[in-house]
């Protein structure tokens, strides 16, 4: 018979330094020569899934935690694991920051946030339409005088769908760039630059009718 203990280590190490990285715990930029050596001359350490103790050294291990010697057993290296000890590894190097893993800033979740707000802009395609809001009282501007008051290019969302096609493009690498399928709201949910242009783009109205159902 065996008692096992879940390895945590891994898990632990992972947590505090992408949730709080010390300054000391990041280098300054490498050069590719330098990072090349530092791997090759280090000794890679596997993560096994799980360690265990034998029946007889129960006793012993509650009376003295962590006195005995425990034995991996499971997987080895554990897939999930060696993924998360690498991981950890890299940020504690400086090699990659926590901003870098988790854009969304999803690490964030137990700070403190400012209240939701939801803020909606109606534009109207041309005049015609302007005049049949302004009979609600619903004051809207065309495309052409918010380009005139603003310096804002609108465009529907089948152009920023094009636009990402360039992004990762690599004709010398066969790579060719992100696929031009549906653009999400919260893409056109907000400003871009393109040279000294500042783009905005229109949701589709897919996405739109969605949003509806799922707040209604």
């Amino acid at each position: 018979m065996w008692y096992c203990f879940k390895n945590t280590s891994c898990y632990s190490f992972q947590s505090s330094h992408s949730f709080t990285p010390s300054n000391s715990s990041r280098s300054a930029s490498r050069r590719p020569s330098e990072i090349t050596t530092q791997v090759l001359s280090r000794t890679c350490c596997y993560v096994p899934e799980s360690y265990s103790l034998p029946i007889d050294a129960i006793d012993a291990e509650i009376a003295h935690p962590h006195t005995q010697t425990r034995v991996p057993v499971g997987a080895l290296p554990h897939i999930w694991g060696q993924s998360l000890y690498i991981l950890a590894s890299i940020i504690y190097e400086g090699l990659l920051l926590p901003g870098e893993i988790d854009p969304l800033g999803r690490r964030m979740v137990t700070e403190p946030k400012p209240d939701l707000s939801v803020q909606v802009v109606l534009v109207a395609e041309d005049n015609e339409i302007k005049q049949q809001l302004m009979e609600y009282q619903v004051e809207v501007q065309t495309f052409e005088e918010i380009y005139n008051e603003a310096g804002i290019n609108v465009y529907p969302a089948k152009i920023l769908g094009q636009l990402y096609r360039h992004l990762g493009a690599c004709e010398k690498l066969s790579l060719s760039g992100r696929s031009t399928g549906e653009i999400g709201i919260f893409s056109t949910s907000q400003f871009y630059r393109l040279g000294d242009e500042t783009l905005a783009f229109l949701p589709q109205v897919s996405h739109i009718i969605l949003n509806i159902f799922m707040f209604k």
